[in-house]
């Protein structure tokens, strides 16, 4: 009976040892319910990018090492972003657009152009003229490409602009939002919206060029004044690369 009940205690206690050590594996950190070692890259990157921040607070030039993580963050995300586009262009020849098949129209029109045989027509001087087919080879995955880095070139403008202001009116966390959404245009989707939005919105080259006119008068009349014209200088440069 002792025998039994000693191999009864020691298979009690193995059991009780493995659900321990079972336990062990699943302790939760209480202040976020995840496993302790859950997320331990991501507490490096974290703990690598306060330090970061400790760096540019304590330096003895604040805006110098904020300017300069920012243009790091900025050249990343360039690298990343001509990547992009560079896969984007190569793929979309496999992009499936949605044609108009010839419908009745269509055959009406090309007969009736097959009866006038002794018309004088010229087929390179149509309403819509084609042009060289290659050169218009995914015209779309091509505007896209082109919205992208001109919005992106613009952006530059402005963040230099910005980046020219003080630790305590352009701080880092400003800056760093600044470029997340500078990376995000990085997108077709945003280059999509981007597209559709300058093409209703383009001005013709007279209105153009009395836009640029009035805010180069008005960005002289402020260095008359003595005043910053740094606003209006953007906006003279987004006008000479929009549209």
């Amino acid at each position: 009976m002792q025998y039994m009940s000693s191999i009864f205690f020691k298979c009690l206690a193995v059991l009780l040892l493995v659900v321990g050590l079972t336990g062990c594996g699943a302790i939760k950190n209480i202040s976020d319910g995840k496993p302790l070692l859950f997320n331990a890259s991501g507490a490096k990157e974290q703990s690598d990018l306060q330090a970061r921040i400790r760096v540019i607070e304590e330096a003895n030039d604040r805006e110098a090492a904020r300017n300069k993580w920012i243009q790091e963050k900025m050249s990343s995300s360039d690298q990343l972003c001509d990547a992009y586009i560079n896969s984007m262009l190569q793929n979309s020849e496999a992009w499936q657009l949605s044609e108009k098949h010839n419908d009745e129209l269509d055959k009406n029109l090309q007969l009736a152009i097959s009866l006038r045989k002794f018309d004088r027509a010229d087929s390179d001087a149509l309403l819509f003229a084609r042009g060289d087919e290659k050169k218009l080879e995914n015209p779309i995955a091509l505007s896209l490409a082109k919205t992208i880095e001109r919005t992106r070139r613009m952006a530059r403008i402005q963040m230099k602009a910005r980046l020219e202001g003080s630790f305590a009116q352009y701080s880092v966390k400003q800056a760093l939002m600044d470029v997340a959404a500078y990376h995000g245009s990085c997108s077709t989707k945003f280059a999509a919206t981007e597209l559709a939005r300058s093409t209703t919105m383009a001005m013709s080259p007279e209105q153009k060029s009395e836009s640029i006119a009035s805010l180069m008068q008005l960005r002289q009349k402020l260095m008359d004044e003595g005043l910053n014209t740094r606003s209006v200088q953007q906006k003279i440069d987004a006008v000479i690369l929009a549209h």
